[in-house]
């Protein structure tokens, strides 16, 4: 499972070890609601066929820990359609992004996830090769050998990474608004697709990033965002922060780079940005100017061209196009 550490490809027994509380099982869907050190996620899951299991994430968190690598022999497909994951394992640290694909194994599951928007929603697609070598039924139902996929994709590596695919990212997107009455016969078209378009890869580059970050470093960095936007109305120079956490000052900008994937000021000029956004939708009896104080900014004009820059138009014109949406997970 993406995040929570549990067995991806099965309807899962005692996953209560792993955070992981059982909702409900609606026709061939398992839900389950992932309770994290920050937030909670909520997963349905479903066999696409044998040894092909599906799983829907959207994750309302800012980090969460995983005590999990798997002792199968698995193919992972993770494909976020929202938002952003970092991670940091015993091998590495690594991200990816919205239209990214990370494939992997599972076997370096273990460690820190960290989702810097504090939403995530993904798909993920896992197959069981230890169940389709022993069920050859059910491996030939499939155009292409997928242990022989395997090794070509992930024959070094734990985990690689495809960026920005816009080949993949239609294929991932088909996973979704599917009727419930060509689901079955549906899910299996899009995976022998997918598996197409896999066979169609060249070997991937490794997935981790360089320099490797140790633990202390790690828990300082995830400590300064923590302080950053517990309180945005307030601007903090590099210098100061490192002097307040005890972290050199390029530590410090590496590291955070690294795990949250921008700059400290590009980040929290992001961070603000949203925030705002929120605040206009949610609060209509709010001014610009006061949500640009809220946010940060005491010159509004300065707000409003900052914010432009990372939501495409002006607080104004944000206001008036946008209501409230709640995220839920696909039907």
């Amino acid at each position: 499972m993406e995040t929570c550490g549990i067995s991806p490809y099965a309807a899962i027994e005692g996953v209560e070890k792993f955070g992981i509380s059982f909702d409900r099982k609606e026709g061939n869907d398992y839900y389950y609601t992932f309770y994290g050190e920050s937030g909670r996620g909520f997963l349905r899951v479903r066999e696409a066929s044998p040894g092909v299991t599906i799983m829907y994430n959207e994750y309302c968190l800012s980090w969460c820990k995983s005590g999990f690598d798997a002792q199968d022999d698995l193919l992972v497909l993770d494909f976020c359609r929202k938002g952003r994951m970092n991670y940091v394992s015993k091998l590495g640290t690594g991200r990816y992004d919205a239209g990214d694909m990370c494939i992997n194994s599972r076997s370096d599951h273990s460690g820190t996830y960290y989702f810097p928007f504090g939403h995530y929603v993904g798909v993920t697609v896992s197959f069981d090769l230890c169940f389709l070598r022993n069920n050859r039924e059910a491996l030939s139902a499939y155009p292409v050998d997928i242990q022989e996929l395997h090794q070509k994709l992930l024959s070094h590596n734990e985990r690689s990474i495809v960026r920005g695919d816009k080949f993949a990212e239609h294929l991932f997107s088909g996973f979704y608004d599917v009727p419930a009455g060509i689901r079955d016969d549906y899910y299996y078209h899009l995976v022998c697709e997918l598996l197409l378009y896999l066979e169609s890869l060249e070997p991937l580059k490794h997935a981790y990033l360089k320099p490797f970050i140790d633990r202390d470093n790690i828990n300082k960095i995830v400590a300064i965002r923590d302080y950053l936007v517990k309180d945005v109305e307030r601007h903090h120079t590099i210098n100061d922060l490192a002097k307040r956490f005890d972290i050199p000052s390029t530590t410090l900008k590496t590291c955070f780079r690294a795990v949250y994937g921008d700059p400290v000021f590009s980040y929290m000029r992001t961070y603000r940005a949203n925030k705002a956004a929120a605040l206009l939708i949610r609060c209509p009896s709010l001014s610009i100017a006061d949500i640009a104080v809220r946010v940060g900014y005491a010159n509004p004009s300065k707000f409003s061209e900052a914010f432009k820059s990372i939501m495409g138009c002006l607080p104004s014109a944000y206001r008036k196009k946008h209501h409230v949406e709640t995220g839920s997970l696909p039907d």
